[in-house]
């Protein structure tokens, strides 16, 4: 062909370029489905055990991956799958099905006729759009070499655990009910034997934030090393902070526990509770009232631990080494004996406060402003104390006017919250104790064991803020 007697075409020449542009074509179309069609043997009744390697690998980690997201959803959807042949209960979530989901599906899509046998195959919902994948070599790279090795498909059977120890990934609030009893029960054992030796080994941790003396003795140590061991030996995931944690010297070998169910035989029906264990922190306080422990002024001291769910104080537990009295509650659940038949007084018109002995100077003008001159005041050591003289229709209010650590005060909160009455901070704020919150509650405090009275003091006390500010 000639074009203005200057081009000439060959017609060759365009053969050739027309060949590449379909083969490239071919090329761009095709490429995407590669790593897809890695897997694919030309035979569906044969398969290749390296690339079923390379699947099982990628499959156990995309499984992963869904295990770790939903611990960190809100709500994992714990339910039970029924009793195990040794009775104990078979928890199952979320992160089970959702596992087990892009495990087997991920599997059966690169090799359609294999044999997968899933625990969560029971389940009678159909896996959702599971989040598929390609086969990827490279998660073998340190053994590249490995040979292929083709073998009959039924000859295989591929066995998938979506979430292997789903019991660890959750905990039961029973057993965690149960559990710290007997942590607060063996901690004031610890206690009291400390305070029968010649030299309790009485040394400071520094100040308080508002300048007293913070101290702590071989008794905080030993109570804090029974009571977390304790609890972490029988659920080894769970979160607890204690206000010990900051001791640099290790546990020695402390003296461990069985659960024993006798400790709530007053409540045996409590029933059990299968939550998340990423949701659960524990709050223990080894030794309350360490201030009047080394002074043997024990009518003070407690032990106390608490169970927060998402930051809310559910369970509590508050024991008296000395008398040897345990109080606890789990809320909307069930109450220690002593609490459940006290009736309460909703008497406001003659306030009794429970302050702190160590500053109630400036807490008693607090409450003389607030309520008046018609109050009678009670100074008391240790926040547990305290809580307990509301508890007991001792007190109406226990009002605290400075910081305060939240192991002190988290087990009141949940033991209050279970029976009707109500915690906050002067503010009327509640008060969270997730773990991802400040150890600290700078706000002061207001309790009651009543909440409409509650809902009058709190009043008194914004409107007290209120005025001071105008």
């Amino acid at each position: 062909m000639n074009l203005g007697g200057s081009i000439r075409i060959n017609k060759f020449g365009v053969l050739i370029i027309a060949a590449l542009l379909v083969f490239l074509v071919y090329y761009i179309s095709t490429g995407k489905s590669r790593s897809s069609n890695y897997a694919l043997n030309k035979n569906p009744n044969e398969v290749n055990l390296r690339k079923l390697l390379i699947g099982s690998i990628q499959a156990a980690q995309r499984g992963g991956f869904e295990v770790v997201e939903v611990s960190k959803s809100p709500d994992i959807n714990v339910h039970s799958k029924g009793k195990t042949k040794e009775g104990a209960n078979d928890p199952v979530t979320d992160a089970d099905f959702r596992s087990h989901c892009v495990m087997a599906s991920g599997l059966h899509r690169i090799f359609p006729k294999l044999k997968i046998i899933s625990e969560e195959d029971g389940t009678k919902k159909p896996c959702p759009d599971a989040k598929l994948f390609d086969l990827d070599p490279t998660v073998i790279h340190e053994n590249s070499n490995v040979p292929d090795e083709i073998v009959g498909i039924e000859d295989v059977t591929v066995w998938i655990d979506p979430l292997d120890a789903t019991q660890e990934y959750t905990v039961n609030l029973r057993k965690l009910l149960i559990g710290s009893i007997q942590a607060a029960q063996r901690g004031g054992f610890e206690v009291v034997e400390v305070s029968k030796s010649p030299d309790i080994n009485v040394h400071s941790k520094g100040k308080t934030k508002e300048g007293a003396n913070d101290p702590v003795t071989d008794a905080d140590f030993r109570s804090h090393c029974v009571m977390a061991s304790g609890l972490h030996r029988i659920f080894p995931k769970l979160k607890i902070i204690s206000e010990e944690d900051g001791t640099k010297k290790p546990c020695p070998d402390a003296k461990l526990f069985d659960l024993d169910p006798t400790v709530i035989h007053e409540n045996s029906n409590v029933p059990d509770e299968i939550v998340g264990i990423e949701d659960v922190t524990v709050w223990i306080d080894p030794l309350d009232a360490t201030q009047e422990y080394t002074e043997n002024l024990f009518q003070y001291v407690t032990t106390m631990v608490c169970v927060a769910i998402k930051g809310v104080p559910t369970i509590g537990v508050i024991h008296n080494p000395f008398t040897k009295k345990t109080v606890w509650a789990w809320t909307n659940k069930a109450v220690s004996e002593p609490l459940s038949y006290i009736k309460r007084d909703e008497d406001v018109k003659h306030p009794v406060i429970v302050v702190s002995r160590s500053h109630s100077g400036d807490v008693k003008n607090l409450a003389k402003e607030v309520f008046g001159e018609n109050l009678h005041i009670i100074p008391a050591g240790g926040a547990g104390y305290k809580v307990l003289q509301v508890l007991h229709n001792n007190a109406t209010a226990y009002l605290h006017s400075t910081a305060i650590k939240k192991w002190d005060i988290c087990a009141g909160n949940a033991i209050l919250a279970a029976i009707g009455g109500k915690m906050t901070t002067q503010k009327n704020q509640d008060i969270s104790y997730s773990d991802k919150d400040s150890f600290l509650n700078e706000n002061g405090l207001l309790a009651t064991a009543v909440e409409s009275i509650h809902e009058i003091y709190i009043k008194k006390l914004i409107d007290h803020q209120q005025a001071l500010r105008r």
